[in-house]
C-alpha cells in the first residue's frame, strides 16, 4: 500500500491527536496511533480509553486501503523536524513494515494490526441532544474557565467545565470551591434547557486543537458521552456524571464597594509581592481612596513586601485577604485592559469582571477571601 502526503500537515495532525495519549494506561494499545487510509483520505486516531480523537487530511496517489497501528512517540518524533516536503509511505500489508521516503532520506518503522484497537463509545440516539456553535465561541468558553477546574479526585464533578444551556444564554462554568469562572453568551438561548460536564483534560485538548480551526463545531451528547466534530477533527469523550453545584447561588447580585485597576499592572504586582508571602500565599489587599495596597509577610524568614497601585475606588476603606496564585490566575484569564473588583465586606466573595466586555459575552470571576 502506498500514498503521498504533506509532512507539515501530517506533523500537525499527529501532534494534536497525540495529546490524548497519556503513556500511563495499563492497555499498551493506547500508546499507538491508528492510521487508516481510504479513498485518498488519511485518518489518524489516538485514544486513552476515555477520550478518542481523530484528525483527517487528504493524501495523493493512494494505492489501496490500509489500517495500521504505529507507536505515537516514534512516528511523532521525526515529523516536526522535516519541515514542509512531500512524504511517500510504503506499507507492507502482511508484515506491517512502513518505509517513509523524504526528499533526502528514508525512515523505517514496524507497525501492528489494527484489528484489536478499541472502538469509541457510541452515543444512545434516543437520549442524544445537539449543540452547534462557532469555533470561536467554544474556544472562548473553554479558555476563560478551564483554569478554575478542580484537581481533587474526591470532587469529580468539579474536575470539568459545566456547559449550561438555558433560556437566558449559554454558560460555561468552572469552580474548585475557592474560585469560580463564568463565561456567558447571551445571544445563544435555548427553549429546552440542557447541560453536561466536560472533563478538564478533554477541554484543554479542545482548546489547543480549536486554535487553528474555523467554521462551526457540532456537538452531540447523551449524558454519559459526547461527540465533537470540526472540519478537521472528530472527538468522542466520556462526560463527568453527577450533579454540578448551584453556581448561580454563590454569585453576589449586589455589591457595596468597587475598584477599577489596570489588569496587567495588578497581576504583576501580585506576582512580585507574593514572593514574600508565607506558605499560605496570603496577600492583604487594602482598599483606600485612590489606591489599593498589596501587603505580604513571611515571619519565619523575616520577609515582607508591599506595593501601592493607583485605582478608581468608591466606598469605605476595606482590607481583605486573598490567595495570590488564585488572584493571578483570574487576572491572567480576563480579556480586558482594566478589571473591576466588586466587594461586599472582608468575608464574602470577591467579584472580578472585565471593564470592557465583548458583545453578547459576559465574563464573571469570583474569589473566596482568606481569613486575616
Amino acid at each position: 500500500m502506498k500514498f503521498t502526503c504533506s509532512s507539515a500537515q501530517l506533523a500537525e495532525r499527529v501532534q494534536v491527536v497525540s495529546r490524548v495519549l497519556t503513556g500511563k494506561n495499563t492497555n499498551p494499545v493506547f500508546n499507538f496511533l491508528y492510521f487508516s487510509v481510504k479513498d485518498n483520505t488519511l485518518t489518524i486516531t489516538g485514544s486513552d480509553g476515555d477520550t478518542t480523537l481523530s484528525g483527517s487530511m487528504q493524501v495523493a496517489d493512494a494505492e489501496g486501503a490500509i489500517d495500521i497501528l504505529l507507536l505515537g512517540n516514534q512516528i511523532g518524533a521525526i515529523l516536526p523536524k522535516l519541515g514542509e516536503q512531500p512524504l511517500t509511505f510504503n506499507i507492507d500489508e502482511r508484515s506491517y513494515s512502513v518505509q517513509v521516503t523524504t526528499l533526502g532520506g528514508k525512515y523505517n518503522y514496524i507497525g501492528q494490526s489494527a484489528d484489536e484497537y478499541p472502538q469509541p463509545k457510541q452515543l444512545i440516539p434516543e437520549r442524544t441532544a445537539e449543540l452547534n456553535l462557532e469555533v470561536s465561541t467554544l474556544q472562548k468558553g473553554i479558555a476563560h474557565t478551564a483554569f478554575a477546574t478542580c484537581d481533587d479526585d474526591l470532587r469529580p464533578v468539579m474536575q470539568g467545565i459545566y456547559v449550561d444551556m438555558t433560556p437566558e444564554g449559554l454558560n460555561f462554568v468552572a469552580t474548585d470551591a475557592r474560585q469560580l469562572a463564568l463565561c456567558q453568551f447571551t445571544d445563544k438561548t435555548f427553549s429546552e434547557p440542557a447541560n453536561f460536564i466536560l472533563p478538564g483534560k478533554t477541554a484543554n485538548t479542545l482548546k489547543n486543537l480549536l486554535a487553528k480551526e474555523q467554521g462551526d463545531v457540532h456537538i452531540n451528547f447523551d449524558g454519559s458521552a459526547l461527540l465533537i466534530q470540526t472540519a478537521t477533527y472528530r472527538m468522542v469523550s466520556r462526560l463527568i456524571e453527577g450533579r454540578y453545584p448551584n453556581y448561580k447561588a454563590v454569585i453576589p447580585q449586589e455589591t457595596v464597594l468597587s475598584a477599577i485597576l489596570d489588569t496587567d499592572g495588578l497581576k504583576m504586582a501580585f506576582d512580585r509581592v507574593s514572593l514574600c508571602a508565607s506558605d499560605n500565599n496570603l496577600v492583604r489587599m487594602r482598599f483606600e481612596e485612590g489606591n489599593v495596597s498589596l501587603l505580604s509577610q513571611d515571619i519565619d524568614f523575616s520577609l515582607s513586601g508591599e506595593e501601592s497601585i493607583n485605582c478608581q475606588f468608591s466606598g469605605s476603606s476595606l482590607e481583605i485577604g486573598v490567595k495570590a496564585k488564585y488572584m493571578s490566575g483570574i487576572l491572567q484569564n480576563l480579556s480586558s485592559d482594566q478589571v473591576e473588583i466588586k466587594l461586599i465586606d472582608a468575608t464574602r466573595p470577591i467579584l472580578l469582571v472585565p471593564v470592557t466586555q465583548q458583545e453578547n459575552t459576559k465574563i464573571t470571576m469570583l474569589l473566596t477571601p482568606m481569613t486575616l
